[in-house]
């Protein structure tokens, strides 16, 4: 991009609408260019928003790729293997049962729905670290 603020990428996978209006509505609050998919991101759309973070919901319609499935996709591709990822999903059993596998994933955080506006805040700044704050201070 420019010489101007490196602004950061965030792209929104989930099968809510409600829910991608949270982030979005919130993560643009913050100065973050955003992409939001409703459940039907294929590889190539995922890589072509270049993300600095990638949100999935662990349960997406069945139309589209698991969520799992795109987290493994996404870590086997060479653009975007070091992407962090957070996973979002009120599928706390399956996360459960997951954790095990989901552990062994490099820089991925886990959010439990349902979240607060702090809860989600402090899991993005968490993924991204000095980056996002230092976007957003």
């Amino acid at each position: 991009m420019g010489n101007g603020r490196m602004q950061r990428r965030v792209t929104v996978i989930d099968d809510s609408p409600e829910l991608l209006a949270l982030f979005g509505d919130l993560l643009r609050h913050r100065g973050v260019e955003i992409t939001l998919f409703e459940a039907s991101a294929t590889l190539l759309e995922i890589e072509e928003s270049a993300p600095d973070l990638l949100v999935i919901d662990l349960r997406l319609g069945s139309e589209s790729l698991a969520g799992m499935e795109i987290i493994r996709l996404v870590r086997a591709h060479r653009e975007m293997k070091e992407v962090p990822i957070i996973v979002c999903s009120a599928a706390l059993d399956e996360l459960a049962r997951l954790n095990g596998s989901l552990s062994q994933i490099p820089d991925l955080f886990v959010l439990p729905k349902p979240f607060s506006l702090d809860e989600l805040e402090a899991c993005v700044t968490d993924a991204l670290g000095e980056q996002f704050a230092a976007a957003t201070g």
